[in-house]
């Protein structure tokens, strides 16, 4: 039988003035009306940091390159409000706690009832999945002029990126779509459409597959279960994941190890709404947590793996589940119960945190390609770089025209240092190029071979 613990006498709420974003800790948006946007640090004293209003229609919140960003739906009575809003996390946000002011959001207004669902960044560029519209958008952010336009989706709602120029977009179609569309921004054209299941809804990517989280039906005459689709986009395979339920919700926990699962929040699945999780190597779902309320939101930490699970059905509770190397703990921790449903959950972590982790030291400093060394070399040379977070990451060789000549890394690593020895066997006397690139950074350094 699993432990539930309770952390409810140790919540601490923080008014804006005396507040500070100095360790990891989940950005939360609560409320359905007045919204709110909190920061929630689950140390010993579970502290909740009110940011400020969101306003009544903000639903999804992402991060890209150190600026976090909200998406409002719009007012469905008048299409109204319709927006990104997008702040620096280390600038604009921790200035405004500091100086108690309100955030001084970057706004792109978007058209009324296109009720935009997502949102991806690539290439300096800014993805929009437009439910209200059947189209997906690329825009500026910094001008929010709109730069391209792919009609003719189904409903989009979930974005994903793999990072090498290709977004997946999942054609909900109103409960009633099955396919997912796959977008090339190298040159902005439609890549294909594949066949998946009804009601495709989140995506994510482990470094080499999308996993497509397709909830079916639960209302209707012809109710229909979920379903996981796995697309692997080198062989144009696929695979598929039975589910008994109607998830709505899909992260990954402990991406790039081993062991390494995806968890499904499933609110609205029965009369105790329950959480599952998949190995995404076998693609059997390893078993179902009940929890009395949870599942809508779900987020992990990219430092332990662990899942947050947050609720939009009374008590609107946020529960951590931990996991170890076998799948989930014994260990369940009811950490707080809000007044106002949890709409959604994003991971943070400072930059250049400093921490304290089975006492020694982690520093989890900013991405970084360092100087390759021996620089020339005739022989071996040794390529390093650190990562501040687990993240999907290319390393690639190029020469001095811009062609491939060694992928000598593509998937998902670990937060820390990493070393790639290089040999020269198979390489002309010249220069090279090394590349490092992830989710919202690139770095190059040049080599040289002399033989």
């Amino acid at each position: 039988m699993r432990n539930i613990f309770i952390l409810l006498s140790l919540f601490v709420f923080i008014p804006f003035s005396n507040a500070q974003i100095d360790q990891p800790g989940l950005f939360a948006i609560l409320g359905f009306n007045d919204q709110h946007l909190v920061y929630i640090s689950p140390s010993d004293s579970l502290e909740v940091i009110d940011l400020g209003t969101l306003g009544t229609t903000a639903n999804v919140l992402r991060l890209f390159e150190g600026e976090l960003w909200v998406v409002h739906s719009g007012d469905f009575s008048d299409g109204s409000g319709a927006e990104l809003w997008h702040a620096s996390v280390e600038n604009e946000i921790s200035t405004a706690m500091e100086e108690n002011r309100d955030i001084e959001w970057q706004t792109i207004n978007l058209p009324d009832y296109s009720n935009p669902w997502d949102v991806e960044y690539i290439d300096g560029s800014v993805f929009v999945s437009l439910i209200g519209e059947n189209a997906v958008v690329k825009i500026n952010p910094e001008s929010g002029s709109e730069i391209t336009r792919w009609e003719d989706m189904s409903a989009p709602q979930g974005l994903k990126s793999d990072q090498n120029g290709l977004i997946a977009v999942a054609n909900s179609g109103w409960g009633f779509g099955s396919t997912v569309t796959f977008i090339n921004t190298d040159d902005d054209e439609i890549d294909t459409s594949l066949a998946v299941h009804d009601n495709p809804q989140w995506i994510v990517y482990d470094g080499s597959r999308f996993h497509i989280l397709c909830s079916g039906r639960s209302w209707g005459d012809n109710p229909v279960t979920g379903k996981v689709v796995v697309f692997n986009t080198v062989n144009d395979s696929s695979d598929e994941i039975l589910l008994t339920s109607n998830p709505g919700e899909i992260t990954l926990l402990q991406p790039g190890d081993e062991q390494e699962k995806a968890a499904l929040g499933d609110e609205y699945a029965g009369d105790i709404s329950h959480i599952a999780a998949y190995d995404t190597e076998s693609l059997q779902i390893d078993e179902n947590i009940p929890l009395y309320s949870g599942g809508f939101s779900l987020t992990s930490s990219s430092i332990t793996g662990n899942l947050y699970v947050g609720s939009i059905s009374t008590p609107y509770n946020l529960h951590l589940v931990e996991t170890n190397e076998d799948g989930w703990d014994e260990n369940i921790t009811l950490l707080s119960t809000f007044d106002s449903p949890i709409m959604d959950l994003l991971y943070y972590i400072p930059e250049n945190w400093n921490s304290i982790v089975s006492n020694k030291a982690v520093y989890f400093p900013s991405p970084e390609l360092h100087p390759v060394f021996p620089n020339p070399f005739n022989s071996t040379a040794k390529i390093t770089f650190t990562l501040s977070q687990r993240e999907s990451v290319n390393l690639n060789l190029y020469t001095i025209n811009g062609r491939i000549v060694n992928n000598m890394v593509q998937g998902v690593l670990s937060p820390g240092s990493h070393e790639i020895m290089i040999n020269s066997s198979n390489l002309a006397s010249g220069s090279y190029f090394v590349s490092l690139e992830g989710r919202n950074f690139s770095q190059v350094r040049q080599l040289v071979v002399v033989k």
